[in-house]
């Protein structure tokens, strides 16, 4: 058994535990270094994975069902490695943050908390466990959001927090639902169990159910209005944070649970997620080319966004699911970049409304270069990753002859652009029109804008290495098709 299968999740916890016990300049230490020993740790099961294969830990040293079991195989690596990269970020430009701007004396264990759920919502093989994942990831994100500080962060708060007591219920059921029907949560028993059953009416509503939690969860039309109108009530560290990860988490529940426990009920399924995902992009971009605040136009591309995402696993095939893989990865490091830059500008301008700005690539061009690498990285522009990323969902629904989808997407992505430009020629060309805001070193500027170059760097090297890449997506996909092998290192691996 590998104990790196769980190191993501006990260091984030152990971190997180440690936070709460310590005074709050440790605190602000504590979070980048604690962050790095967690990437640390998702990197070394990221490469373990794709050295040795599928690793699986039976914690406790009990078999599943009646322990609990992690496996990471492709799938799982990447977003863990994700989680890692983002949290590290996020962490970096947290600890700069005065406690007015939302880094109160919780906030650090809260994000560590926030990263062991969303770990174990990747690992775990339980149907169970990935909704006690949920209910952690849930109550940290909502004590983050109120942490954002007044009355519009409490309001906000609520509005994140009843449909994420809505799709937790929903997924309640389902997992109560799935065991009436299987008589276990363990999914590789559930999934074997509901092939012996076929599809039937009951199976149905069960995939139904669980369906529809996940979907909430990923802010997928018509349920995603709880997510344009609380992100941008968060601080940009902690909007960075929820961009990067949540919603991917209802994506990976998706994609797990139906390839591994539902795969017979894709063949409705499918075909309605299809045009979800549809709807998702063009609600999701529209809503964005509305708004005149940075923060508040990038959280409603974190919806269009989703769709994409849901294209691949809707559509199913290999070359789809590949698609997903590289576009996850994609777009989390993007948006993140272009959010952890939305606060810089606030630090730096005092506000982060369009017709208040401009001047920016002339006074910060270091910080103009990393916005617009992120942003021509979310439009597609080649050769950057986001341009492999779309030209594979786009490869994906032509191979499947989904033509309505392929123009949806091909569409949204020039609107993309189009909201990219927006932000570009209002708040970083023209002169300067901001209200001056903290003053900072030449140091002091220079950390600042150390996680935003990151993730623009991540982009760069993510299309430049984009075969690669695809390679680690294209495993992935096939192992997804054909769980086997996550099956029988769970099996290998049991005490």
């Amino acid at each position: 058994m590998s104990l790196l299968v769980v190191a993501p999740v006990l260091v984030a916890l152990a971190v997180g535990t440690l936070a709460l016990l310590a005074g709050r300049h440790l605190q602000r230490a504590g979070l980048v270094a604690g962050a790095l020993v967690h990437l640390a740790a998702c990197g070394a099961l990221f490469a373990r994975v794709f050295g040795d294969g599928v690793q699986a830990y039976h914690l406790g040293g009990w078999s599943a069902p009646l322990g609990i079991a992690f496996a990471a195989d492709s799938f799982s690596a990447v977003l863990v490695l994700l989680t890692g990269l983002i949290g590290a970020a996020v962490a970096l430009q947290a600890a700069q943050t005065t406690p007015e701007e939302g880094l109160g004396a919780g906030t650090p264990a809260l994000v560590f908390f926030l990263l062991a759920g969303v770990d174990a919502a990747f690992l775990t093989t339980d149907l169970f466990h990935l909704y006690v994942a949920f209910e952690l990831l849930l109550l940290s994100s909502f004590v983050l959001l109120v942490a954002g500080g007044g009355r519009e962060a409490r309001v906000a708060a609520v509005r994140y927090l009843v449909p994420g007591v809505l799709s937790s219920m929903l997924l309640l059921a389902g997992v109560g639902l799935t065991y009436g029907l299987t008589g276990t949560l363990f999914m590789p028993e559930a999934g074997a169990r509901v092939a012996e059953l076929g599809s039937s009416p009951a199976v149905r509503a069960v995939a139904g159910v669980l369906a529809l939690a996940f979907a909430l969860k990923a802010a997928v039309f018509p349920v995603f209005a709880w997510l344009p109108a609380s992100y941008p009530a968060a601080s940009s560290a902690m909007a960075a944070l929820f961009s990067g990860l949540l919603t991917k988490v209802g994506v990976y529940a998706l994609v797990r649970v139906f390839t591994l426990v539902f795969p017979g009920e894709m063949s409705w399924l499918g075909p309605l997620m299809l045009a979800v995902a549809g709807a998702t992009m063009v609600v999701g971009v529209l809503g964005a080319l509305a708004q005149w605040e940075m923060q508040r136009l990038l959280t409603f591309h974190v919806v269009s966004q989703v769709g994409y995402l849901v294209v691949g696993f809707a559509l199913g095939t290999a070359a789809a699911l590949a698609s997903t893989v590289f576009y996850v990865f994609h777009n989390s490091v993007a948006k993140a970049c272009l959010l952890l830059a939305t606060g810089v500008v606030r630090a730096r301008r005092g506000t982060d409304r369009l017709r208040d700005l401009g001047g920016i690539a002339k006074s910060d061009p270091l910080l103009a270069g990393a916005f617009l690498v992120a942003a021509l990285a979310l439009a597609g522009i080649p050769p950057l990753s986001g341009f492999w990323a779309k030209l594979l969902v786009l490869r994906a629904a032509v191979q499947s002859e989904a033509w309505v989808v392929l123009a949806v997407a091909a569409g949204v992505g020039l609107l993309t652009l189009l909201s990219m430009a927006k932000i570009w020629t209002t708040a970083f060309w023209g002169n300067d029109a901001g209200t001056p805001g903290t003053e900072t070193s030449r140091a002091g500027r220079a950390i600042e804008l150390a996680p935003v170059a990151l993730l623009a760097l991540v982009a760069v090297g993510l299309g430049l290495l984009a075969g690669p890449a695809l390679e680690v997506s294209q495993r992935a996909a096939s192992e997804l098709l054909d769980p086997s092998a996550y099956v029988e290192a769970l099996r290998r691996s049991a005490p």
